[in-house]
């Protein structure tokens, strides 16, 4: 049961996140007209991606040594995750 409520609360904490680096990412793009709205959204797709693929591969070994294998303090450690994001933008603080 546990393992589904931290599969839930990492898909959010992945959406917050990636919505967040893909706007600062791509943002710019758009805004000088250099990808069309359409070409970025696929753009960004696309790196979201490749990231996704090769970040994980890579951070599995660092998450493993900073996370003990409970899933207590992991489903903790997402929701402070989770909590500042949402501090952060009712404070309308940046998130990069």
């Amino acid at each position: 049961m546990i393992s589904i409520i931290i599969l839930i609360e990492l898909l959010i904490l992945t959406s917050i996140v990636s919505g967040n680096n893909m706007s600062i990412a791509i943002g710019p793009l758009v805004g000088s007209n250099t990808l069309k709205k359409d070409f970025s959204k696929l753009f960004g797709a696309f790196g979201f991606i490749l990231g996704l693929y090769f970040g994980s591969k890579f951070m599995d070994v660092t998450f493993k040594s900073l996370f003990p294998q409970s899933n207590m303090y992991i489903l903790l450690g997402i929701r402070a995750t989770i909590l500042i994001f949402i501090i952060a933008q009712i404070g309308r603080a940046p998130l990069s």
